[in-house]
């Protein structure tokens, strides 16, 4: 079964590889942000029916993209970008181009989006949304 730093990195190399620069993509909260940035939590398994079969997992992973709030039109103009159904900056389109991220897991997919709003990190706030990506692995 993978592990859960082993498809955080997945999901760090498929946001990396499809999205790229200027998004910053860490495994793990860090230490200082920098924008803008998307970071990877596991935040347990889907509940459901279909939550194990056969010793197969199936787990829930935020992926919380964040931006700078200096000027909230153009923040939430960039997390538009971030949570569109198309573009190059679309974390669907980057999760549906490589479901199995690079044959680390059986697939992932896009579950849904958490309202946009705004995240105190330090002494700074930013505009930030969570995405919510399932996750099937053996």
């Amino acid at each position: 079964m993978a592990t859960l730093a082993t498809i955080r990195a997945a999901l760090v190399t498929r946001l990396e590889t499809a999205i790229g620069s200027p998004l910053r993509v860490s495994p793990t909260v860090p230490e200082m942000w920098v924008f803008p940035a998307a970071v990877i939590a596991y935040l347990g398994p889907v509940e459901g029916p279909y939550a194990t079969l056969g010793g197969n997992a199936y787990d829930d992973f935020g992926i919380t993209f964040a931006v700078q709030a200096s000027d909230l039109p153009n923040a939430q103009e960039a997390l538009d970008a971030y949570m569109s159904h198309s573009g190059a900056s679309s974390l669907q389109v980057a999760i549906e181009g490589g479901p199995t991220l690079g044959g680390a897991v059986d697939f992932a997919q896009l579950a849904s989006w958490e309202e946009p709003g705004q995240l105190v990190e330090g002494d700074a706030a930013v505009h930030a949304a969570r995405a919510h990506v399932h996750v099937w692995h053996t």
